[in-house]
């Protein structure tokens, strides 16, 4: 298995993979991890090769423009081009209540069958917490609840018996959750953030700045605005602008909207304009208050 870094050049071979949604694949399942435990390990044995992935067919586009809903296709399309067993999104009952979902059933060798909770998750650190974009999303209650609850889920009577039902026997060999995503680190000076426990060193690492101190946080360089679906994975484009005109475009963004920018730092490579840091530029009123809710 060969784990993937974030790129520090626009030369990074990572940038070779032409397409886009190839870019993501690879990303979603050899990119950084977020955590570093027992319970969702950095870099598990069983993860596909770079090699296995990049033969693998380009994958199609998702039906769903949220972003955990497309890295859940990414690994879907990935195991359908395997020879594992797997099953997606196993509902558990409870008479005719509902007690939880689990997102991956596989069985990568026998007997071992994995229970996968999968996540893809941006935050930016303010003081002790770890907010996601819209302020409604934690990281501390993200990892409680997936530890506590779904990961908990496989070893519950009712999921061993429907687990049995479908075959799977009843019994998990490990849950484990692969969380993907980026830890935004504050670029003021003056704000300060304290990662929790179990944070992968290696996670991907971007900054993220309020609107009011962008011209002072913000280093000259060039830079390409991201669309939501092109968060995924490092981006690669073909054109950038300079500091000047991005001032320009989010003076004219938060003079009528409250929603976060994101930005990319990018140089000039062999094979375009590659992102080599992640940015996120807050209202200045965040994290006091929510802004326009992103679905991710």
């Amino acid at each position: 298995m060969s784990r993937l870094n974030p790129p520090t050049s626009a030369a990074d071979s990572f940038f070779s993979i032409a397409e886009t949604r190839h870019r993501h694949l690879v990303w979603s399942l050899l990119g950084p991890s977020l955590m570093q435990t027992d319970w969702a390990p950095a870099t598990p044995d069983w993860l596909p090769s770079l090699t296995e992935l990049l033969e693998t067919p380009v994958p199609t586009a998702a039906r769903s423009a949220r972003l955990g809903l497309v890295f859940e296709h990414l690994w879907h399309h990935w195991l359908a081009h395997t020879d594992w067993r797997w099953q997606a999104n196993l509902q558990i009952m409870d008479a005719k209540r509902t007690l939880g979902e689990m997102d991956l059933l596989l069985q990568p060798k026998q007997p071992t069958v994995l229970h996968l909770e999968l996540a893809l998750k941006f935050y930016a650190g303010h003081d002790r917490d770890w907010i996601g974009p819209n302020r409604r999303d934690y990281l501390a209650d993200k990892l409680h609840h997936t530890q506590t609850r779904q990961l908990a889920l496989s070893a519950n009577e009712q999921a061993r018996q429907q687990l049995k039902e479908h075959g799977w026997g009843n019994s998990i060999s490990d849950a484990l959750a692969v969380l993907r995503g980026c830890l935004f680190h504050p670029a003021h000076p003056n704000i300060e953030a304290q990662l929790p426990a179990g944070i992968s060193p290696q996670h991907w690492r971007g900054r993220w700045c309020h609107y009011s101190h962008l011209r002072t946080c913000l280093p000259h360089a060039r830079w390409y605005l991201l669309s939501k679906d092109e968060w995924i994975s490092p981006v690669l484009s073909q054109l950038s602008i300079a500091n000047s005109e991005l001032y320009t475009l989010l003076d004219l963004h938060f003079r009528y909207l409250s929603t976060p920018v994101c930005l990319a730092r990018v140089e000039s490579g062999p094979y375009g304009w590659g992102e080599i840091e992640r940015w996120f530029v807050m209202p200045d009123h965040w994290p006091s208050k929510p802004v326009t809710p992103t679905a991710l």
